[in-house]
């Protein structure tokens, strides 16, 4: 049965890549190498390029979400914005090759002004763009801009339906503003009669908010948002690929659902574990700053693989860095004093798991964070 249901979902994976609005021959002919090499093959030197990329356009935010480290100001990474010019460098190096850029990671973009300029560019390299916000940074007339840049996909974090819940996590935001800003973008689609940017409310849930599901799924339905998605809420997600998922359940715990599709709380374990990971096959993550990542969790700026502005990308995805996290995921072994962040990561199957040597300062960033924030309270 396990060997139908990959089946299924390899021609599911395929179908949608022929049905795909941005397919080339040659992003087909990447994808199928892709499968090839993950699903068998596994070379370290890979045939393929990456199928989707994440190009975070700002690293700063103006929340302060507890389980995330821009909300608790970790300085572990530079914080900036990319101009658009140095956009241009990055994204014509892997444009060719990938099907989905996602315009963010750990920042808010909207908070870098030529965001617009971004997606146009973007855009004309035929790609689907999507972007992730907050929307509490927008000002007025925005939604002019954003319809008019050919944005593709647009997906809102909004917690909760009301101000009372919505703040517990998004700390420092106005539940109201986001209402607002969504109901302007809505309005200015029907303007100009299009379709797009197809318009997601994300919704994590929250022990807090669990219970405003029936109330936000009827005032998206009343503002004329395209899709709701009820997500159950990661563990801490600086402390996720270090630390054992038991060990951050039972410190997370008063954040979870009682409702939780992802988290076992008596077992303390994941409900449905995860694979191997295809990540080092299948995408890259690139701060604003040039430094190339292998996923999209990796915060501090020593997990760098690269900087995109000093080498060639495809130096980069073939390089020793990414040779070595590909033998790690695809249990082959690694070097015995290897310090590539895949050899720590606690998310995946990964049999050569090692322990973090710095874990002991992530857990005393997070713990001064959440004790200043309980004093305040």
């Amino acid at each position: 049965m396990a060997g139908f249901a990959s089946l299924k979902a390899l021609y599911s994976q395929v179908g949608e890549k022929l049905r795909h609005p941005n397919c080339t021959p040659q992003k087909l002919i990447n994808f199928f190498l892709y499968i090839l090499e993950q699903k068998g093959l596994q070379h370290e030197r890979t045939w393929n390029m990456p199928t989707e990329a994440f190009i975070d356009v700002c690293s700063l935010c103006n929340l302060r979400c507890p389980l995330c480290p821009t909300g608790i100001r970790l300085d572990s990474n530079r914080k900036g914005k990319i101009t658009l010019e140095q956009f241009k460098r990055v994204v014509d190096q892997v444009a060719p090759w990938i099907f989905d850029l996602h315009l963010y990671n750990w920042g808010e973009p909207f908070l870098n002004r030529d965001i617009f300029g971004i997606i146009k560019y973007a855009k004309s390299k035929n790609v689907r763009v999507l972007i992730s916000t907050h929307l509490n940074h927008f000002p007025d007339g925005w939604e002019r801009k954003m319809v008019a840049s050919g944005l593709d996909v647009l997906m809102i974090s909004l917690d909760g339906a009301s101000q009372e819940t919505y703040e517990q996590y998004r700390v420092g935001g106005v539940f109201e503003r986001v209402i607002k800003n969504i109901r302007h973008i809505v309005a200015e689609k029907k303007r100009r009669k299009v379709s797009r940017p197809f318009i997601e409310w994300r919704f994590l849930v929250m022990r807090h908010n669990e219970h405003e599901q029936d109330k936000a799924r009827a005032m998206a339905e009343e503002i004329g948002v395209d899709r709701i998605v009820f997500e159950p809420v990661r563990v801490n997600m600086y402390l996720d690929i270090f630390t054992p998922v038991s060990e951050l359940i039972e410190s997370d715990l008063d954040w979870l659902p009682m409702s939780d599709r992802r988290y076992d709380h008596d077992t303390r374990s994941l409900k449905a574990p995860q694979g191997r990971c295809p990540q080092p096959w299948r995408w890259v993550s690139i701060d604003w700053d040039g430094d190339v990542f292998p996923c999209c969790s990796l915060y501090d700026d020593e997990f760098a693989f690269g900087n995109i502005f000093e080498q060639d990308f495809k130096e980069i995805w073939n390089g020793p860095a990414f040779r070595e996290a590909r033998r790690i995921v695809s249990r082959r072994g690694m070097k015995e004093k290897s310090g590539n962040v895949c050899s720590y990561c606690h998310r995946y199957n990964i049999r050569y798991r090692k322990k973090y040597p710095h874990q002991s300062k992530l857990l005393e960033r997070v713990r001064a964070y959440a004790a200043a924030r309980g004093a305040a309270e």
